[in-house]
């Protein structure tokens, strides 16, 4: 459901779409995997407990760091890093299969902190975690600098 960007978008609290296309996909049985940055979808919880119920359900939770300056900077509409933590946790007690995606990986800005991040991600009951290594070549790489 949300193939390029979260589908718990602002405007979802008021239009419900995503709400209304979880009813769907789960009246047909059609598996589905969710991308999230935000908190949003606790809203949708009971829903989302039929399909996973069935294991027809995951959601991957973006998780950039656990520096709320490195979050802010990176992802400034986002809530913070404890709020996402604790919606990977709350998703998780609710057998709601979870995958932290650890990204955007900035070389030397945050890929030294990649084990400190699984660590988090674990503690909060991610299953598993992927991560996305920018590659920064030529004049991309100053626009990804963090500390000045």
């Amino acid at each position: 459901m949300s193939v390029n960007t979260d589908c718990y978008q602002p405007a979802e609290k008021q239009y419900k779409n995503t709400k209304a296309c979880l009813k769907v996909v789960y009246m047909y049985r059609h598996p589905l995997g969710i991308i999230i940055k935000n908190a949003l979808i606790l809203r949708d919880l009971e829903i989302l407990k039929q399909p996973a119920y069935h294991n027809l359900v995951g959601v991957n939770v973006s998780v950039t760091s656990l520096s709320e300056e490195t979050r802010r900077i990176l992802e400034p509409s986002t809530v913070s890093i404890k709020k996402r933590l604790e919606t990977i946790k709350i998703l998780s007690e609710n057998n709601i299969p979870i995958n932290a995606m650890l990204a955007p990986i900035i070389p030397g800005q945050i890929s030294h902190k990649i084990l400190g991040l699984a660590k988090a991600v674990r503690n909060n009951g991610a299953l598993s975690f992927r991560f996305t290594i920018v590659r920064l070549n030529g004049a991309w790489s100053t626009i990804y600098r963090l500390d000045g």
